[in-house]
C-alpha cells in the first residue's frame, strides 16, 4: 500500500525490480481526487484518454486551467486530460493546487511540444 502515491515512483520501481509480482493486489491512495481520477482513467479508459490529450495539447494554457478548475467530476476523461496537460505544461513541472484542488501555477514557456503518452499495446 502506498498512502500518498503522487507520481507512483516507489510503486513503479518495486514492480520493475520484481519485488511486487505481476498480478499482485496493489492499493494506492492520495488526497488529491484529480490524481486518483487520472490513474483510474489511465487504467480503465486509456484508449479514450490519449486521443483526448492530443486534441487539447495545443490549446491555450489559461483556458485549459480555468476549465480544469471549474470541472467537478474528478473521474471524467476530460478532467483527466486537463490534469495531464497541466502537469506537463506547468512552470518547472510544478503542480500546485489550492485547498479545493484548483491549480494556480503559470505555464512553463520552455516546454517541448510533444506527447509523453503512447497508445498501449496490450
Amino acid at each position: 500500500m502506498e498512502p500518498f502515491c503522487g507520481s507512483c515512483s516507489m510503486l513503479i520501481q518495486l514492480c520493475k525490480k520484481g519485488i511486487i509480482k505481476q498480478g499482485a493486489k496493489i492499493y494506492i491512495s492520495d488526497s488529491n481526487p484529480s490524481l486518483i481520477g487520472f490513474y483510474k482513467n489511465v487504467k480503465y479508459k486509456c484508449d479514450n484518454l490519449i486521443p483526448a490529450i492530443k486534441e487539447i495539447w495545443d490549446r491555450d494554457y489559461n483556458e485549459v486551467r480555468t476549465e480544469f478548475n471549474k470541472e467537478g467530476d474528478n473521474n471524467s476523461v476530460p478532467k483527466s486530460c486537463r490534469f495531464y496537460y497541466l502537469i506537463k505544461k506547468c512552470f518547472n513541472g510544478l503542480y500546485r493546487a489550492q485547498c479545493r484542488f484548483s491549480v494556480n501555477v503559470h505555464i512553463n514557456k520552455n516546454i517541448k511540444n510533444h506527447y509523453r503518452l503512447k497508445n498501449r499495446t496490450s
